[in-house]
């Protein structure tokens, strides 16, 4: 009988550290498929995982050359791009800009096509065409300084790939070119978006003041104010209209 008791003793005891050794896997088990998904869930206290966004803009711009100079310093001369040149008649333009968002970093990419032209008759029937281009794409990115529901405010920094290019064939024999550095810029801007409805939709408005800080002196300012559609699983859309002035000055 007696060593019935121990074998059932050493039973026991060796059925108890099994189970043990069972709970113990079964709770690391457990433990490291609970740790895995929670790093991946974007609820998990452990990341952070910034919320990804796009915009896609075009932008009618009705545009026309306010005023301009072009002088020779030192043989202390100067023409009106307006007057002499003939460069005031108005143009119909369409502005292309992409962002892509993630948190309150954001990248973008500009294309904008800015082209005028002048014609002046000359002796013998010839006609001289003079003409100020700044076409080309420009990149740059956004840092939010602020962001709370759509309305964000930072500062940004553009880098623009295309030149000012200005001709002319007027008053100088063979004709003459003038191009300029491609500037860079510093910025600020903002966009308002309150959440409350006006029949669904939403006001909103946004302002952009760039100045270069090296290639060609630039300024250009922009305010717009529209209406904005709610947000839905494909997105919103808004409809703004606005006034934009830029300054540009350049030598070569």
């Amino acid at each position: 009988m007696s060593g019935f008791k121990q074998r059932l003793a050493s039973w026991i005891l060796a059925a108890f550290g099994f189970g043990l050794l069972l709970a113990h896997t079964g709770a690391g088990s457990a433990f490291a498929q609970g740790m895995v998904p929670s790093l991946l869930d974007p609820r998990s206290p452990l990341v952070c995982i910034p919320p990804l966004q796009g915009e896609v803009r075009f932008t009618l711009t009705w545009a026309q050359v306010l005023s301009g100079k072009q002088t020779i310093p030192a043989l202390g001369l100067s023409w009106d791009l307006r007057n002499d040149f003939l460069i005031r008649q108005p143009q119909l333009f369409l502005d292309t800009m992409v962002r892509l968002q993630a948190g309150r970093i954001g990248v973008r990419a500009n294309y904008e096509l800015r082209n005028f032209a002048g014609e002046r008759n000359l002796a013998d029937g010839v006609i001289a065409r003079n003409e100020f281009d700044f076409t080309g794409i420009r990149i740059g990115g956004d840092f939010d300084i602020y962001q709370r529901w759509n309305t964000r405010f930072g500062v940004n920094l553009d880098y623009t790939i295309y030149h000012p290019i200005f001709t002319e064939a007027s008053f100088t024999l063979g004709g003459k070119k003038i191009e300029g550095d491609p500037p860079v810029t510093l910025g600020l801007y903002g966009s308002y978006n309150p959440p409350r409805c006006i029949f669904g939709a939403t006001f909103i408005c946004d302002g952009e003041i760039r100045w270069a800080f090296t290639g060609a002196n630039l300024t250009d300012w922009r305010i717009s104010a529209g209406l904005k559609s709610p947000d839905t699983v494909l997105g919103s859309w808004a409809l703004k209209g606005g006034y934009r002035q830029t300054s540009i000055g350049f030598q070569d």
